[in-house]
């Protein structure tokens, strides 16, 4: 529940702070819900007024195939590290995890796109949302890290040493 800074986990003191309602936590997860599926809306959209319709075909066409093979490779991290009551893994292993299965979705896309025997275009823009949700997988685990009420940080040094 604390990024330490220096020091030894035994020199950390928990600090108090008031726990978010259930209520509170529904609030902001529903916002940030709302503000991804707003960004990917707004992309539709600028795609259908800037481009051709071939290109929004070729977009859903790339989503279709891109978007199953990232929710696999999701693993459902955020969940599973949310009921890690016990703490049996650390970010760092969350992290890990989500980077390896990360790589390997991008590779199996990119696969996809080459082995598919698409036209350059749709291949490179398969490579391209693939591209995009490889760089937003990893950040599904972060909000586990800080909570809702901000991060904190706790520096501490180990207590100094006389010698008699």
């Amino acid at each position: 529940e604390l990024l330490t800074v220096g020091g030894r986990d035994s020199d950390v003191q928990p600090a108090h702070r008031p726990k978010l309602s259930i209520l509170a936590n529904f609030k902001w997860t529903a916002v940030g819900n709302l503000v991804y599926a707003g960004t990917q809306w707004a992309l539709l959209i600028v795609l259908t007024k800037l481009g051709q319709p071939q290109m929004v075909g070729q977009f859903a066409l790339a989503l279709a195939i891109v978007g199953p093979v990232f929710m696999f490779a999701n693993l459902q991290l955020r969940a599973v590290q949310s009921t890690d009551a016990r703490n049996t893994f650390t970010f760092g292993d969350y992290l890990g995890l989500s980077l390896c299965a990360t790589a390997m979705a991008l590779l199996i896309t990119i696969g996809i796109a080459i082995g598919g025997r698409y036209q350059l275009t749709m291949a490179l823009t398969i490579i391209g949302v693939a591209a995009a949700k490889a760089f937003e997988m990893p950040w599904a685990i972060w909000p586990q890290v800080i909570p809702a009420s901000g991060p904190e940080v706790v520096a501490t040094a180990p207590a100094p040493r006389v010698n008699p």
